[in-house]
């Protein structure tokens, strides 16, 4: 009976000591310098467990640049069908707003209602967002894409997309 208590107690103390299981996470790199504008993509990170996390490294954010930009992260969470599903958009300025809605085709739709954030991180260049897995219906696995807009000479607006247009990274599993 001792030797079944002591397997057990080791047993849960394995079990508490032991490191709790990781969200899977992609980290993407971008070309640098695509975008002569503080806002240009260097990195892309996504990570799925409990929640959806991602992260968007920039060159040089600017809390208050000279000219505008905005950002737009793509999911897609149902590899059936072509194309994302949602889209939060934001501008990369102190003191800007946000918001998730669902997409047609590549064009912002309805706005969603769910719990989910987006800070910018004028700091350290990052672009941080966190969402509940039921905004996006709580799907197995999902991925993104990434695109910066920004104003350029003469009223036109210049693009940089994560590695390049339209274009996903690898599917994240929930972790």
């Amino acid at each position: 009976m001792k030797l079944v208590a002591s397997v057990a107690v080791a047993g849960l103390t394995f079990s508490l000591l032991a490191p709790a299981a990781r969200a899977e996470t992609r980290h993407v790199r971008d070309a640098h310098g695509d975008l002569n504008h503080g806002a240009d993509i260097w990195r892309g990170t996504v990570e799925h467990e409990s929640v959806v996390r991602v992260r968007v490294k920039h060159a040089n954010l600017r809390r208050f640049p000279k000219r505008g930009a905005g950002i737009s992260i793509y999911f897609d969470t149902n590899p059936t069908l072509p194309g994302p599903e949602y889209v939060i958009g934001s501008g990369l300025n102190a003191g800007t707003d946000y918001l998730l809605g669902t997409v047609n085709g590549w064009d912002f739709g309805e706005p969603v209602e769910c719990r989910y954030r987006l800070s910018l991180d004028f700091d350290n260049d990052v672009t941080r967002t966190r969402f509940n897995r039921n905004c996006f219906g709580a799907p197995e696995a999902v991925r993104v894409a990434i695109e910066v807009g920004a104003d350029g000479p003469g009223g036109t607006v210049v693009r940089d997309w994560l590695k390049a247009e339209q274009a996903f990274t690898p599917w994240v599993a929930q972790g």
